[in-house]
Parts: C-alpha cells; structure tokens; sequence
C-alpha cells in the first residue's frame, strides 16, 4: 500500500471510536439490519490485457447510515472508494487482466467491513477471447466448419472471416494459417473460404462442366432462345463470368454462382438476336470462365434471307477484288493494254450474267471499252446511262460517270464544271477515297504537283482508306520521287509493305529507307518486312546495318534474327551491342564456332547478358575434358563471373553448374553469403495457367509475405520454409491455392555451400527462418541452436506467434538446464515484457533463480502471480522486504498474504504481514496464530483485529486467544473493555460460547472495583455473563463461591432472576426462595411485545394471557411456583412492527423436593404426595407439622 493508505487507516481508527464508546455504555444492538449487495455475486468478462470497470451498491436494508471500508482478495481488483459512508453507496470497481491468458477463471472476494458487520462479495473473473463470432468460440474442429459451409455458406463464410476463427487457427491448426492469411489478404469472399476447404483438404473443387461444346442453329429468320445445362461436380461455392464475342449471340446472365444452382445444375438462357446477324453462317463464342477454370462453346448460326440478293452481293465482292488485281497488273505493266482489257470485260460479263446490276461495271466497261480504241461503244453505252441515271443514286456512282463523260466531251468548260460537281461532293465527304481518286485525274492541281498528289492520298490513308489502287498511286508518285519519304508514319510503313508484297521496291526507295530507318525510335515488323525485302533485291552493308539497329530497338534475341547480327559480324559493323545481340541470339552456343572477333570480344567485354554469358561458361565447363584449353582460359573469367551473379542474387540452371564448379569456402564474405543464402533457398514456380498475374509465398512464421510477378507463366522467389504455402492471383485480386496450378522446382542445393554460409551469415533472416523451424518442430533445442534462436525472436520480419513461440522453448529449455552458464547473460539481454507474455512462470522463476528478485517483482507487480509456483513466489517477496527494508507495498502486501494463505511462508512475510496486512477478521487471526507460533510481536495486528471485531460486531469467534495476548501486552484498556463488554453480551443474551480469558478479565476487573465500591464501573452484563458462567461450572472456587454469593444478592435484590440460578446449588439459594420455581424464557428483540398464553396441563379452562417483561436486553422472564407432580403448559407470542411469531407449546414440570426439608413449600409438597398416595398416617404427621410452623411463625416471629 501507499502512503495514502495510512491516512486511510487512521480515518478507519476515528469511525471506531464511536462504536467502542456504545460498548463501553452497555448499549447493544439486538437485531443488526442486513446489509443489501446489489448484486449479490460479480460476474465479469474481460479480454486479455485490458481493464474492466464496473460498479455496486451498498445499503442497509432499513435505510439508515452505513459506513465501512473495502478489502479485496487480489490486487487485480481495485475499489474505488475504499471507505464509504452514507445513506446509498456506490462502489466502482476496476479488474486487471494483464498477464492473464484466454480462457482463465479467476475467482475472488471483496470483503465488506462495516458497521452492519463484515460481508463477502464474491466475484468470478472469465478472461475471453477478443469480440468475435461466438460460433467460432464453440467450433472445435474444421470437420464442423465444413459440415456448417454444406448446410449454410454464408453463416460459415462469416464465421470464416471472424477474428475468432482465426485464434481458433492459432489455437489447434497453425499449419493452415499461411494460407488462411493468404487468402484474406487477397480480395476475401465466398470464393476464399472455397479455396481454404479446398486447401485444408475437407473438400474437392467445384468444377463445371457443360452439356454441349457446340451448338449449331440453322436457317434462323427470327430470334431464338436456347438452353444451355451447366452442372457443378461437388458442393461449394464457385463463380463464372459468361462472355460472348459476338453481339448476336447474349447470354441471359452475365455472371453466375453456385447459389443459384438447383440442386447440380443450372439452365443458362441464350438469345440468338437474328437481327444483328448477317445474312449466312455467322459464328461466335460462349466462354464461360471461372477462377482457374474456361468452359468455350463454339456457336454457328445461320440467317436465312434473299439467296439472289445474297448471291449478286457476293459475286460483286469477287468481281471488285478481280478487277482491281487487274488494274493494278496493268498499271505496274505485268500485263498489257490488251490483256487488261480483254480479262477485265469478261469478269465484267461474269458478273452480269450471274444478275449484276452495280452501275459501276457498266461504268468501268466504258473506261475499258475507250482504253481499246472502241469510242462508239463506249460512247454509247455512256448514253443508256445518261438516261438511266437514276442507278446512280450514290456520289461516287455520279461522280464516276461525269469522270466518263469528260473522256468524250474535251471542252475545258465542261471538264471544269465536271471537276467543280465532283469537288462539290467530295467536300460534303472527304472521306469518300474513290471521289478523291477521280480528282486525281481531274484536278489539275494534283494532276500537275506530284506531292500534293501524294499528300491527298496520305489523307485518305488517315480517314482509314485501305485500297490497293490509292497506294498504287501514291508509290507512282514515291518511285519518282524517294525523297517525298521524310519519315516512316503509319502511312509510308503501309506503303512500303505494299509496294514490299508487289516486288515493287526500287533500290533508291531501300535506301532511303534504310536511312530513314536508323532514326526511327522503336522497332516496326512491317519495316522489317520491307528491309529484308529489300535485303533479297539490293543487298548491301547499310542496309544490314540498318535492320541490325532496327532489331536492336526492339531487344529481338530470337534465333530466327540470328542471321542479320551474322552478317552485321561478317561485314565488320560497329554497332554498339552487336556482338552481344550475335551472342544472345545464337542458337548453338559453341564458343569455337564463332568468329575470332566476337571470341576476343566475349574475353574482355562483359556487358552481354548474363543468361547468355551463363550458358556459353556452362558448354566451357561440360566440354572442358574434350577442350581443357578453352576451359583454363576462361577459368579465373568464370570464377569471377560465378562470384559476380551471387552478388547480383541470380540463379538459373546454367549459374547452378558454375557454382557447383567454382565456390570455395575461402571466397565467402559476409554480404556474398547472404546473397548466397537467398540463391540457395530460391525456388523456380511454373503456373499453367495464363490469367494468372502474381505469385504470392505465405509462411506462418512470417509477419508479412512475399510476391513476385509471373513472367511467361514462371517466377523465381525464396523459400525459406517448406511448409510455405503456395497462392496464385488474378488480374481482379482473387486468389487461389496453387496446388493443381503450380509446379516448383529447386534451382541449387549444396549442403557445404549452406554450412560455409551459415558459418560467415548466421543471423541472416531467411537462415534464421530455415533452421529455427527445422529445429522447433524436431524439438531439437541446445546450446548450438540457442543463438540462432535468440536472434530470430529479436527480428521484426517473423510472425510475433513465431517469435513466441521461439522465446517459449528458450525459457523452457533454461528452465530444465537452470544451471546452464549462459543464462545470466540470456536474462540481461532479453526484453521481459516480450518473453512474460509467452510464459510468465518459466521467465519468473528463472529471475528468482537468478537473485533477479527486484525484476521479477517488477513483473508480478504488472501481470500478477498466478501460476507462479509458491516456493519462487516466497523467495521473492522475502527478498523484496528485505530489499524495500519493510516498507510499505500494497503489491508486496498481497503476495505476501497469497503466500501465507497457500501455506509457504517464513518469518519475514510474517513480520510484513503483521505490519501492514488488513483483512477479513479471519484471515487476520490466522496470520496472527501462524506469527505467535514464529514467537513474534503481534501487538499491532492484535489491535487490528480486535478494532475490527468492535467495528463490525462480527468475527469474534475463537479470537479470545488474541485478547487474551493483548491484554498481556497491556493493550490499550478502553478497547478491552469494550471487546469484553461484547463477549459478554454475546454470551448471555445470545448464547454465544465465550472462552475462559473473558471471564478471567471479568474477574480481574471485579475484585479491583468491588473493594473500592465502584462496581457500578463494570458493565452490568459482564457480572451476569460471569454469573452464568459460574452456574455451568462443576464446582466453584472459595472466590469464585463469595463473587457468586455477591452477584445473587445484587440481582436478586434488583428482581434479575434467570433461570440459570437453579443451577447453584441449595446453600447459594437458600435466601431466595427458590423451591418449586420455574421459569419462562424468552430471547428476543428488547423492542418486542411478549405475550405469554398458559394453563396447568390436563385442565380445559382457557389459557391465561399475559404481558412479559423484559429483565435484560431482550431476555422475557416469568416466574411460576409449581407443587409436586404439576405441570404448566404455555406458549409465548413476539409482536414487533405489526408482525406476530408463536413459539411452539412447552410443558414446565415442577422439579423434584427434597424429602426433608422443612420449608412450607417442601411440607406442602409432601402433604400433596400423600394424599396422591392415600397414606393418611403421613398426611395426618405432614399436617401437623404445617400447622406447627403456621402457629409458630405467626405467634413467634411476629413484625415489630
């Protein structure tokens, strides 16, 4: 306790005096009220490591004043306030669980000292888990969380994602917490709990399947819908989004769950929309994709609609793509005038017989017919659609045909009123290419400037023009040209592969473009198309240069481009990277067969990838028996290579073999063997599926995780745990066991090169992990393993339940080797409150073991003693009393008394406890017994208990013994008094049984007042409690005989007799009277009414009423004489506060005469007992001697 304690018990000290000044007046209470707890007991439910408030009340249960103060039986509990007073009195409370583990029951005490006597609360103390799902807290196995997921998904989802479930993880499955933490650490749904079942191996995947892969639909000429059965493999939960790649083909839902199957399957609704068909079969895909699974069904339809239409519009497609392939041989002059015309007319007569009707082969015939010289055929055709011009209902069908008939009417008016009507519509559409290439040879403009002849057909490359014939004319224009190409744009890219496909290209053209290309920023493939085609026309060494720096650009190191960096090699091009890009894309690496240039250059230069590098030292090592020149050239080259990619943390299959080859155990430094470490533990992950994104490793015994992208379906990461746990994720953050979609490899083990690195990088974090898990699950815990424990439970990157559980096996290992030289340097290092958590005892006990008894104290003082074994708790606080030189401590206090009342103590947690403990009145006696047997002062604790005892009126029960001892040390003479002014009255109204020591001090004080005349001094009730004392004894001393002989004639003289009287025997009561007298007692309240009802037994007169009196505090007497063989038969009734209470009937028998005395009584007894028996002769001798002592006491004995 504090110092404010102190005061505290002074305050208590001032409430007492006013009760030992009742005492010591003789003024008792007969009927204490009760006093009212509400409530009656304290249940309280509190999470580890936090405090708990909460309150309760205080009343006397007839309202009046109450005061008091509090103890409680552990210091987790604090009161506030510990000393009250009032009408009312609200007590809060506040419990500590610090130190106390989940699921502890802890049960304790709040004594209430008061003036209405001394009470216990008692309160129960649950430590439960963190606030959670309660489901979870009753879960038991994962088998029920599995049972509870098939019958309601979404309750066991919640239960899932509870903090509750995942202690219970904690709790009795730490190997599924990698995973658990995996999957929630992702985007969590219902698909997670899926994934974890799965995982946890309590379920099969949900897989889908549909009844049919293709469907056919034909001659469709309205829309249609369709059912397409999926069905599910196994219960659980699983999604599919549902896609379509065409418009005419909509599924009724795009997203589908498992929830809504009936039973195993689901009917999916599918329209085919005909009118967003065209005309034929149509095709279309229905993909239906779900976390690691893709479902395609191929859809063909077919439109039904006019055959004529369908087949004119088809044979028109054929008849263009013909006759531009025509005009376009003939104007690149594969074929002649002739030729052209004759083959374009019979594709024109094609069409028509087969029911072409586009105006526009007419049109064309008339361009075919004036090219051949035949004008008047031309001519006239042109006429019959001059007068049909209503099938030249579209501007380029007009404009085509105004362009006709310039070629008959030259006038120059008329040919610009021609351009001005064509201009006109192409103005109002500029996109429209055939209007723009009928300008071409109508404009004079275009006609006469050749590169705004070239600009407008880039323009109508820009609008999304794509003919062959506009690019057709735009080269006509770049082959005279060249330089109009300033840079290579879409348009000159498309251009070029178009005249590249012609084997049309121009030597000036390639050059150009080969100069162009050296600034081009980023690598085309139709360029290179169009070098290489122009490569087999016009080879030459800038033109290999220049598609060498193009496929430099794009980082191409395929072998198909091997042949271009050859003959860059072979021509001497310094290029910078050539070489390298030579090497990279080398298909066979075999060193001999390169060229002495790129030998010399792979020994001195090392900017060439490392992969490549790798491989060509790894075909130098495997071929070394067949050419051990090669191989010791390069020997220090690898050797340093080797060391540089550990630095660099790299590993392949190619790096493995010149590490296996090279490493010594004298290269190893530190920082290159915690590279090393990394590479050693590092796993090569193939995923099979492509939607996957990242890889994600999940270990419990890290605090975080590890992810690496996937990169062409592979990734390379660390694992130091095996027990790891594999997760995938997709583009949407959902992730998924990768067990059935992962395959891993190891990439490098060596057993000497992990010992060199553990020797060099002991406390790297990924060895640490490694060793410490290994050594953990095989229990294998020993001064060798010790630091690699140490340092792994001080490093933030492991779980804090890893670490835990590390600093737990190291205190249970210094537990069992207590003698173990390095655990006084282990116990200076560690940090306590992190190793208290994890094992409170064990740390406890190995301080106190280590005379570390201030530390541990320390620590008892935050977390609290439990399950600290007694022995340890003893040297404690021994050791802290002495240490605090007796000064008061409330914390050292109570474990001073836990101790004690465990029965583990010595004679310093005595000599403490008699100093400052404060208790129940019982639990005080008990320390004092235990302090009289050690031989030591108990004055101070003596009066605590007997001020207690004054102050509740409750406890007194066997604590004579303590009065007894204080009042040898001379105790304070008020507080004895009072103390056995209470015996006293407990004894004679009450009943109580008192010990000797009361009535000694009872007597003591007698015969020192009683000479002096001032017996008025001693309480009344301590002479009547030593009178019924002595009424029990056998037999009285000479003293006590006078005392006696002195207390009857003063209470006789006061009309105070008890019943006890007849205990005395004859010679003590002869002046009083007392033959033939019985009494009626009755204890009860001093404010009670006492009615007693009696009559002679065997009589049926009515029973005689009458008011008894109170003699003393609450003791009803009345007297009767009865003759021999008489009996009274009587019974009382108590009223108080409106309340009546009838005792049971009691028969009082007269007691039995002496046969020779010779008092009236006794001769008239005798006289009734002869007349019972009929002896006449000794009822006649009885009656004269009646009748003798009637004369002589009236003759004789006569009043003066």
């Amino acid at each position: 306790m504090t110092a404010s304690s102190y005061i505290l018990t002074l305050e208590q000290v001032k409430k007492l005096k006013r009760r030992i000044e009742q005492l010591l007046n003789g003024i008792f209470e007969y009927d204490c009220p009760k006093l009212a707890i509400m409530p009656e007991q304290l249940t309280i439910t509190a999470q580890p490591d936090t405090a708990v408030r909460g309150s309760f009340r205080l009343e006397s249960e007839d309202h009046r004043k109450i005061k008091g103060f509090l103890y409680t039986s552990s210091p987790r509990m604090i009161c506030e306030p510990v000393e009250f007073q009032g009408l009312s009195n609200e007590i809060h409370y506040q419990v500590d669980t610090s130190g106390l583990a989940a699921g502890t029951q802890m049960n304790g005490v709040i004594t209430v000292c008061s003036d209405l006597g001394e009470y216990e609360l008692p309160y129960c103390l649950c430590v439960a888990e963190e606030d959670g799902d309660s489901a979870a807290l009753e879960l038991c196995s994962l088998s029920e969380l599995t049972d509870l997921a098939q019958m309601d998904f979404h309750l066991a989802y919640r239960l899932f994602v509870s903090p509750a479930f995942e202690r219970f993880l904690n709790e009795k499955h730490t190997e599924l917490l990698a995973l658990y933490n995996g999957l929630m650490a992702g985007e969590p749904g219902l698909y997670s709990l899926e994934e974890f079942l799965v995982g946890a191996g309590k379920k099969k995947p949900v897989m889908f399947a549909a009844d049919r892969t293709v469907l056919d639909f034909g001659n469709l000429s309205e829309p249609v819908r369709e059912v397409l059965r999926v069905e599910r493999s196994d219960w659980g939960f699983g999604k599919l989004r549902i896609e379509s790649d065409a418009k005419f083909l909509r599924p009724e839902k795009r997203a589908l769950t498992t929830e809504e199957f009936a039973g195993s399957t689901y009917d999916l609704s599918l329209v085919i929309d005909t009118n967003l068909m065209h005309s034929g079969t149509n095709y279309a895909r229905l993909s239906l994709i779900g976390g690691t699974q893709t479902i395609t069904i191929e859809v063909r339809a077919k439109k039904t609609g006019n055959a004529e239409k369908i087949r004119a519009h088809h044979i028109c497609k054929i008849m263009q793509k013909e006759l531009e392939a025509l005009y376009v041989s003939f104007r690149l002059k594969r074929i002649d005038l002739t030729t052209w015309v004759e083959r374009s007319v019979s594709v024109i007569n094609s069409y028509k017989r087969a029911g072409g009707l586009d105006p526009f082969a007419d049109l064309f015939l008339v361009q075919l017919y004036f090219a051949d010289g035949k004008k008047q055929k031309a001519y006239k055709l042109l006429e019959t659609l001059e007068n049909q011009k209503y099938r030249l209902n579209t501007p380029e069908r007009y404009g085509y045909y105004l362009y006709m008939s310039t070629f008959f009417y030259h006038e120059a008016s008329y040919v610009d009123r021609v351009e001005e009507e064509v201009t006109r519509m192409f103005f109002r559409d500029k996109t429209n290419w055939k209007l723009q290439w009928i300008l071409l040879y109508l404009k004079e403009e275009l006609l006469n400037n050749e590169n705004a002849k070239y600009e407008a057909v880039a323009e109508q490359f820009r609008y999304g023009c794509r003919s062959r014939i506009m690019y057709l004319e735009a080269y006509q224009v770049l082959k005279k040209n060249p330089f109009l190409m300033r840079y290579l744009g879409e348009y000159e890219l498309q251009l070029l592969r178009f005249a590249a496909r012609e084997g049309i290209l121009t030597a000036e053209i390639v050059r150009q473009v080969a100069g162009l290309t050296v600034h081009h920023s980023r690598f085309e493939r139709r360029l290179y198309e169009v070098l290489a085609a122009g490569f087999s026309l016009y080879p030459s060494e800038d033109l290999v240069k220049s598609i060498c720096v193009l496929l430099m650009k794009g980082d191409k190191k395929e072998p198909c481009y091997f042949q271009w960096y050859a003959k860059g090699v072979e021509n001497g091009l310094r290029i910078t990277g050539l070489y390298e890009y030579y090497m990279e894309s080398m298909e066979a690496l075999d060193l001999q067969s390169m060229p002495q240039v790129i030998r010399m250059y792979f020994a001195y230069d090392h900017s060439l990838d490392y992969r490549r590098r790798a491989a060509i030292y790894r075909s130098i090592i495997e071929n070394r028996e067949n050419d051990a020149q090669t191989y010791h050239h390069y020997r220090t080259a690898m050797e340093r290579f080797a060391i540089d990619q550990i630095e660099g943390g790299r590993i392949s299959d190619d790096l493995a073999v010149l590490y296996e080859a090279f490493l010594r155990k004298s290269i190893f430094t530190r920082p290159m063997a915690e590279k090393m470490l990394r590479v050693l533990f590092t796993w090569e992950i193939s995923c099979c599926d492509s939607r996957m994104r990242r890889l994600i490793v999940r270990s419990k015994y890290l605090a975080g995780e590890h992810q690496v992208l996937f990169a062409d379906g592979k990734a390379c990461i660390p694992i130091y745990d095996p027990d790891s746990v594999l997760l995938v994720e997709d583009a949407q953050g959902h992730r998924y066991h990768a067990d059935g979609l992962c395959v891993r490899r190891k990439l490098f083990e060596n057993e000497d090169i992990l010992g060199w690195c553990a020797q060099k990088a002991p406390d790297y974090p990924g060895l640490l992990l490694y060793l410490c898990s290994q050594c953990l699950a095989a229990g294998l815990i020993n001064q060798n393993t010790l630091p690699y424990f140490c340092a792994a439970s001080e490093m933030n990157d492991f779980s804090e339940a890893f670490r835990d559980a590390l600093r737990r096996a190291m205190l249970g290992y210094y537990a069992e080797h207590i003698r173990d030289e390095s655990l006084p340097e282990f116990l200076e290092r560690i940090p306590y409150l992190e190793y208290v958590r994890v094992d409170k005892t064990a740390l406890i006990a190995l301080l106190a073991e280590e005379g570390k008894c201030a530390d541990a104290f320390a620590l008892l003082d935050a977390y609290g003693a439990e399950g600290i074994p007694l022995l340890q708790l003893v040297r404690i606080c021994s050791r802290m009393v002495l240490e605090l030189e007796f000064e008061e401590n409330m914390m050292l206090t109570a474990l001073c008394y836990y101790c004690f009342s465990s029965g583990k103590y010595d004679d310093k947690l005595l000599r403490y406890l008699l100093l400052y403990y404060e208790g129940s009145v019982h639990e005080m006696v008990q320390v004092w017994q235990a302090a009289v047997d050690f031989e030591l002062d108990t004055m101070l604790l003596e009066e605590k208990i007997m001020m207690m005892i004054l102050f509740t009126r409750s406890g007194s029960e066997g604590s004579e013994p303590v009065f007894e001892s204080y009042v040898r040390k001379m105790g304070r003479k008020r507080l004895c008094k009072a103390y056995v002014n209470l015996k006293a009255y407990e004894y004679f109204v009450k009943g109580v049984p008192v010990a000797a020591p009361v009535f000694q001090y009872i007597e003591r004080e007698y015969e020192y007042l009683e000479p002096k005349e001032r017996i008025e001094e001693q309480e009344e009730v301590c002479r009547l409690a030593l009178l019924q004392f002595y009424a029990k004894k056998v037999e009285l001393t000479e003293e006590q005989r006078a005392r006696t002989e002195k207390m009857l004639k003063e209470f006789g003289a006061d009309g105070l007799r008890f019943a006890f009287w007849q205990r005395f025997d004859q010679a003590l009561l002869a002046p009083y009277q007392m033959e033939g007298r019985v009494f009626a007692e009755y204890v009860c309240n001093p404010e009670s009414i006492v009615t007693i009802f009696y009559r002679m037994k065997g009589q049926q007169e009515e029973y005689t009423k009458e008011t008894v009196k109170n003699y003393f505090e609450g003791i009803f007497v009345r007297e009767f004489t009865l003759f021999s063989g008489e009996e009274l038969e009587y019974y009382l009734e108590e009223e108080r506060d409106g309340e009546t209470v009838r005792s049971d009937k009691i028969v009082l028998k007269a007691p039995a005469a002496s046969e020779g005395g010779n008092s009236k009584y006794e001769i008239l007894n005798r006289i009734a007992k002869a007349y019972r028996s009929g002896d006449e002769t000794a009822l006649k001798n009885e009656l004269e001697s009646y009748l003798t002592l009637e004369y002589l006491t009236r003759e004789v004995f006569t009043l003066v």
